[in-house]
């Protein structure tokens, strides 16, 4: 991989879980040129978990193959439930079910092997601006007796076009509904359909019978 110069955010420390070593070592040296000076690397779900429980990591660069019993998707799950720290797959597997599996850990980015430095970088970058837009939504979900005395959602009067149902947000500009829950809450938009729409727009289907 070509390396960039770009001495920046010396303190970021990010966990590389990579089984293959030449590959880990060069991602190391590729992120320290990037200006993410602090580096580990592991090669198993294991010593991910263990170094995760251990202290600070602020995101996790996770292969979906790994050494030892569990993957990178199991791995991820592990961590998720020990703490709030963003995800990025760095992966050879792209076929539907190691996706659907993947996309249940709601990893903040995925990369499929090989890939160049600018997409590596785009991908931390954007898990970093995700994260702390999730944060900034938590936050939001504070109660007053939580200390932060804030709603839920800050706009008092949410303005909704009559027409495409966009919402115009603080800075007047208009989001989709979908764009506009996910940035101001810590949760992500799925689509079904009401019974009422199922029976008025799809009666041949039988839904919701």
């Amino acid at each position: 991989m070509e390396r960039q110069l770009a001495r920046r955010k010396p303190g970021t420390q990010i966990l590389i879980v990579e089984n293959e070593i030449l590959l880990a070592e060069d991602l190391v040296l590729t992120l320290q040129d990037m200006g993410y000076g602090a580096c580990e690397r592991v090669s198993t779900g294991e010593a991910a978990v263990d170094r995760v429980s251990r202290g600070r990591v602020d995101l996790v660069l996770m292969d979906i193959r790994l050494d030892g019993r569990m993957d990178g998707i199991e791995t991820a799950e592990r961590i998720n439930a020990m703490a709030d720290i963003p995800i990025v797959y760095i992966t050879a597997f792209s076929d539907e079910t190691v996706l659907e599996r993947a996309k249940k850990t709601m990893p903040q980015g995925y990369l499929l092997k090989p890939f160049r430095n600018n997409q590596l970088k785009a991908a931390i970058e954007i898990s970093f601006y995700r994260a702390e837009r999730d944060k900034r939504g938590r936050n939001r979900l504070k109660t007053p007796e939580q200390g932060a005395g804030q709603n839920a959602m800050t706009d008092p009067v949410l303005v909704l076009c009559s027409h495409c149902k966009r919402i115009k947000n603080q800075d007047d500009l208009w989001q989709d509904v979908e764009g506009y829950i996910e940035s101001h809450l810590p949760t992500a938009c799925s689509h079904s359909i009401c019974p009422a729409c199922a029976q008025a727009f799809y009666p041949d289907y039988g839904l919701y019978e």
